[in-house]
């Protein structure tokens, strides 16, 4: 295949101390230049090898290891990228996104190259800006009326309504309100053009000054990027800021989630709640949730209608997905588990409509009515901060301890994990394997198995 030479050199330095990256190749006596809308401070750039520090730095780690000569200067670039790069994160992203696109320049530029050799047209230099044009710069087009940052979120609120979940909606106009709220405490618009990398810091530091968990914070800028790309596609800006590796959701949190003993189910269904209605009511749709292993919003929207040949089959309100859970034996048309049964018998149709908030407040007075009391600690991270709780189990029930329980019952008990998926929904065994949190008492089994 035809291939031509590309370099890419740096532009004078401008009074902001950054150079921008112009892309250079030599073809037929033509002096191809064209710039790539890239900048880079001259320090972080190595010139003989025309690529950021960070690239340079691991190629002449592989040439030492057969040229001593390059052993110096490895040493040398070592303690430059100690300094500069190893302790600012962002920096390493910003670096690793330049070298990334400069080959992609490269590429495009090779392939420009190559379909003008094949076909016998004479690769002009305006011919060969103009393919990069058409395929790396292309950018929506500009709308004829600039509107406001706030008002393309709501356009996309109000469009993605029919594509996406109700509690989906919910979390996007929650985003948007805190968006909100950092603009009137910084007295600075938000706006398509202000999304920087400097924003993405300000407004994370913001977040984590509300109290808010790494965890929270990353579902917020996940909310944040999956906006600004809906608009960036439909020609409401033309920033790509946000595509770059630094404006990222943060690492996943490592922490053990809480789950129920089998024990501690059974505590629960033991409890006498005669002469409390109300938390009899949270009891069933909690073991109705753990049993069928189904999220709250599913359960709560179940119909003895959507039952068909023994399956209730259900479209999960958050992933969209059909799933089959086994509720009636087809022969006798009866409950194929007694637990199950009592419930369905008792409410027939359906629950009775319950919020989550509210729900998950009179779940845990249920926790403490049944005597789940064993000291329990949750470590969640902020900032580089870590938040210690220590309260008894009931304070950490939710809803979605039942599903998260079944789930490592099921697994404790040897259980096939792809049947488990089936049951549960999932179609990876990574998202199965989150919610997996091995019992103590299997690991004290395991040991004694030794013996």
């Amino acid at each position: 295949m035809a291939q031509i030479n590309v370099k890419f050199i740096l532009k004078p330095v401008k009074s902001d101390g950054r150079s921008l990256i112009m892309m250079r190749a030599f073809y037929y006596s033509n002096d191809f230049r064209y710039s790539t809308g890239l900048q880079i401070r001259p320090e972080y750039w190595d010139d003989m090898f025309q690529v950021p520090i960070t690239e340079a730095y691991e190629r002449i780690k592989r040439l030492s290891k057969t040229d001593p000569e390059q052993r110096e200067k490895q040493k040398i670039y070592h303690r430059t990228i100690s300094d500069y790069v190893k302790s600012n994160l962002r920096l390493k992203g910003e670096l690793d996104f330049i070298h990334s696109e400069c080959r992609r320049f490269e590429a495009e530029l090779n392939k420009a190259f190559e379909y003008h050799s094949v076909h016998d047209i004479i690769p002009t230099k305006e011919r060969m800006a103009e393919w990069l044009n058409e395929k790396i710069k292309k950018q929506p087009k500009a709308r004829k009326k600039q509107e406001s940052f706030f008002d393309v979120y709501d356009k996309f609120i109000s469009t993605t309504q029919t594509q996406k979940g109700p509690r989906t909606i919910q979390k996007f106009q929650t985003s948007r309100r805190k968006l909100m709220d950092f603009q009137a405490l910084t007295h600075s618009p938000v706006s398509f053009s202000g999304i920087t990398m400097e924003f993405y810091d300000d407004f994370q530091n913001y977040l984590i000054e509300l109290g808010h968990l790494n965890s929270t914070i990353g579902k917020e800028i996940s909310n944040l990027k999956t906006f600004l790309n809906w608009a960036f596609e439909r020609g409401y800006h033309s920033n790509s800021i946000y595509r770059r590796r630094g404006f990222s959701t943060g690492s996943k949190p490592k922490y053990s989630n809480i789950v129920l003993t089998v024990d501690e189910i059974f505590q629960l269904e033991q409890v006498d709640l005669a002469n409390n209605s109300r938390l009899d009511r949270i009891r069933d749709i909690f073991l109705f949730c753990y049993y069928t292993g189904q999220r709250i919003s599913d359960v709560l929207s179940f119909d003895l209608q959507d039952v068909v040949d023994g399956y209730w089959i259900l479209r999960q309100e958050k992933t969209k997905k059909e799933v089959r859970v086994p509720i009636l034996d087809p022969t006798t048309k009866m409950p194929i588990n007694a637990k199950l049964a009592q419930i369905i018998e008792k409410y027939g149709s359906g629950f009775p409509s319950i919020s989550s908030q509210k729900f998950n407040q009179y779940l845990k007075e249920l926790g403490l009515v049944a005597e789940i009391t064993a000291p329990c600690l949750k470590v969640r991270d902020s900032g580089n901060q870590d938040i210690l709780r220590r309260n008894p189990k009931y304070m950490f029930m939710t809803s979605h301890i039942a599903r998260r329980s079944r789930i490592t019952h099921l697994l404790e008990r040897g259980e096939s994990m792809t049947t488990i998926m089936k049951l549960v929904g999932h179609s990876d065994v990574r998202t199965l394997m989150k919610y997996e949190n091995t019992g103590e008492k299997a690991v004290k089994e395991l040991l004694l198995r030794d013996n």
